[in-house]
């Protein structure tokens, strides 16, 4: 019996060495697309945001934000705005964490998205606002979110890409990652 028992244990000690290995060469983390690479995404009904930081790149890009059932205050227009998003993929450096991309880059009274990025999880606020008048003798009525809180997840680039091109029609524009040394394509 204790024959037996060796070779099990001897079996079992393999397979675990080879699920060691299969995870280092593979990679055990469904964010990763380049070593290091994390795709931050929040994909709520009335809340989207997304983004990517490059391994090493100590900046967020891609960043992409948006709002559904934007409440207006003031005249009676007849047509509101129902979403407010930018789709500019922007990038924007990360200051111990930190970052700030405005909803215009022309204007920073239509407010925008701040996040704080800590490992595989990223949060911060929204507030997106706008002023609208229908004529020149109309009166003028605001449109905002007022301030919405928000986290986002690590996802895989295929999940972010898919949320990405469902939601706005974006189809990412950034040069795919380059493969490490030795890899298959580099």
């Amino acid at each position: 019996m204790t024959h037996g028992k060796g070779k099990l244990r001897s079996k079992i000690g393999i397979g675990v060495v080879a699920c060691a290995i299969a995870a280092a060469t593979f990679g055990t983390s469904s964010a990763s697309a380049a070593e290091g690479d994390t795709y931050f995404l929040l994909d709520k009904k009335n809340t989207f945001v997304s983004f990517v930081v490059r391994a090493g790149s100590n900046e967020a890009s891609g960043i992409a934000f948006g709002s559904a059932r934007v409440p207006c205050h003031g005249g009676p227009p007849r047509k509101r705005p129902q979403k407010m998003a930018t789709l500019l993929n922007q990038v924007k450096p990360l200051e111990d964490g930190a970052f700030h991309a405005p909803w215009s880059p022309y204007a920073a009274g239509y407010g925008g998205i701040s996040g704080i990025v800590d490992g595989d999880s990223a949060s911060g606020t929204m507030r997106l606002r706008i002023t609208l008048q229908k004529g020149p003798n109309q009166p003028k009525y605001r449109c905002s979110t007022g301030q919405r809180e928000w986290a986002a997840e690590s996802v895989s680039e295929q999940r972010w890409k898919a949320a990405r091109k469902d939601r706005y029609g974006l189809v990412t524009d950034e040069p795919p990652p380059t493969p490490p040394a030795g890899a298959a394509g580099a």
